[in-house]
């Protein structure tokens, strides 16, 4: 056999060097490992937020649904916190299928994460009369004399009209 393999000179600098190597390949992945973590947890607490801001869009224009049934305007790029928010809505002037209900989206963006949230919603109405026709005393129908039932809101008259069940009311004798 050759003499120099026999040596055994400088074999624990290179035990020593392939630990090290190995202790180093150990570091930079659990290092790596770390980082990938930490962006994760970055980017989670910033997807929560954005929820939470999309989330306040939409109560925000709850609240002010309730305050003016009218209100259908949005809100385009409100400041919430460390985000913004825009909210549209949607309801049977826009979508006649949607009857009553008004849908209110709300998008909340925070650093560079988006969450949306979309409520639905009936509003209650105010009606201040509630008959299409209403008599304080007698209330007489002569002939083919009839009434019908029309919501406004809901489209126009001749797809809307119920020409069956419309509402009368009296305080006295009909």
């Amino acid at each position: 056999m050759n003499p120099i393999l026999l040596n055994q000179r400088g074999s624990a600098l290179l035990v020593t060097l392939v630990i090290m190597g190995m202790l180093s390949l150990a570091g930079y992945l659990a290092i790596d490992n770390s980082n990938t973590d930490i962006a994760i947890s970055y980017n989670e607490s910033h997807q929560q937020s954005a929820f939470y801001v999309a989330e306040a869009g939409a109560k925000k224009a709850f609240v002010a649904i309730n305050d003016d049934n009218a209100w259908r305007k949005g809100f385009d790029d409100a400041t919430f916190g460390d985000g913004i928010f825009a909210v549209s809505l949607a309801d049977s002037v826009t979508k006649v299928a949607l009857d009553d209900t008004v849908v209110i989206r709300s998008r909340g963006t925070v650093s560079n994460s988006v969450a949306d949230v979309e409520i639905w919603t009936v509003p209650e109405y105010l009606y201040p009369y509630r008959y299409g026709l209403f008599a304080d005393g007698l209330l007489a129908f002569d002939q083919k004399a009839c009434t019908d039932s029309y919501a406004s809101d809901s489209g126009t008259y001749a797809l809307t009209a119920d020409k069956e069940n419309g509402d009368i009311g009296t305080n006295d004798t009909i």
